[in-house]
């Protein structure tokens, strides 16, 4: 379960996703630094787009095998969730 200050809600921070700020906030308050940090999700555009813009290395979980719209690197990209354990073990 997590705890209340660990979800962040984009209405209450003013910023939404792809918006680099709100991956800002959240490593302010979790006190991390974007090379500390690795974003996981399932769109291209909010969780690989927004967080590189933030310099934070992204997994994109890719089930249907779209293309990718940018030029933007992520660390992987994987066809199921359950693959990602594989690649951090590695």
């Amino acid at each position: 379960m997590f705890s209340d200050e660990t979800i962040f809600h984009a209405e209450q921070l003013g910023y939404r996703k792809p918006d680099p700020q709100i991956y800002v906030v959240a490593l302010e308050l979790f006190g991390k630094k974007p090379d500390e940090t690795l974003f996981i999700g399932d769109s291209w555009t909010h969780d690989v787009v927004g967080p590189m813009e933030a310099e934070i290395d992204a997994i994109w979980v890719n089930p249907k095998g779209l293309p990718q719209t940018t030029n933007h690197s992520p660390v992987a990209i994987v066809p199921d969730v359950t693959e990602i354990r594989h690649l951090l073990l590695n």
